[in-house]
C-alpha cells in the first residue's frame, strides 16, 4: 500500500491539494490502517461543526485484516462517517 501526499498549497498558485503517489518499501507491506487513526481525524472536524466523512478503499470493508481494528471501521461505516469505493464486483455488472 503506497503513501498519499498532501500538499497544502497545491499546484502553482491554485491553492489546491497535490496528490503525490508514494512508494511501498518492503517493510511497509505488513502495515495496517490505524483505525483509531481516522476516528481522531473525523471527531477532530466533527467537534468543531464541521460535517465530515472519509472516502476508503474497498479493501478495508472487504479484508479484516489489512486494518487493525475492523470492528470500530465498521461502526464508522454505520454512523455513515466513511464510505468505501466501489469494489470489483461493481466494475463487472457495469
Amino acid at each position: 500500500m503506497g503513501s498519499l501526499g498532501l500538499s497544502g498549497r497545491g499546484g502553482g498558485n491554485s491553492g489546491l491539494p497535490v496528490h503525490q503517489k508514494g512508494h511501498v518499501h518492503p517493510d511497509e507491506e505488513n502495515k495496517k490502517l490505524s483505525v483509531r487513526g481516522v476516528t481522531i481525524a473525523l471527531w477532530y472536524f466533527i467537534s468543531r461543526g464541521h460535517q465530515a466523512q472519509a472516502l476508503m478503499p474497498f479493501c478495508f470493508k472487504t479484508y479484516p485484516n489489512k486494518s487493525d481494528n475492523w470492528n470500530e471501521l465498521m461502526a464508522l461505516f454505520r454512523l455513515n462517517l466513511i464510505e468505501f469505493t466501489p469494489g470489483i464486483a461493481f466494475y463487472h455488472n457495469t
